[in-house]
């Protein structure tokens, strides 16, 4: 039984993804100014562990078609891959 203002099976997991995304974004920003090692070491191991968790919840969701996708043209993602690559040669790049 559904009562008023409940939140469904489809919002909860869409609430998940967008929680472990916002995650994910404070442990992107803790990683890049970590001055320990090993804290950074940890906290990658963690990073990875919450993008898998991401990833399972995205894909249950896509199973389901709660969250639609359109699959990338293989000839654009070949050039964008290429584009990435050259970026990263040029003097100056990170």
């Amino acid at each position: 039984m559904t009562h008023p203002g409940s939140m469904n099976e489809k919002s909860i997991v869409n609430d998940c993804l967008v929680h472990l995304k916002s995650i994910m974004s404070g442990y992107d920003k803790f990683i890049q100014e970590s001055a320990s090692p090993d804290l950074r070491k940890d906290l990658l191991g963690i990073y990875q562990e919450e993008q898998d968790n991401a990833f399972r919840v995205f894909r249950s969701m896509s199973d389901r078609g709660w969250y639609p996708v359109q699959m990338a043209d293989p000839a654009m993602l070949n050039q964008l891959k290429s584009q990435m690559q050259s970026q990263r040669q040029q003097p100056g790049a990170l």
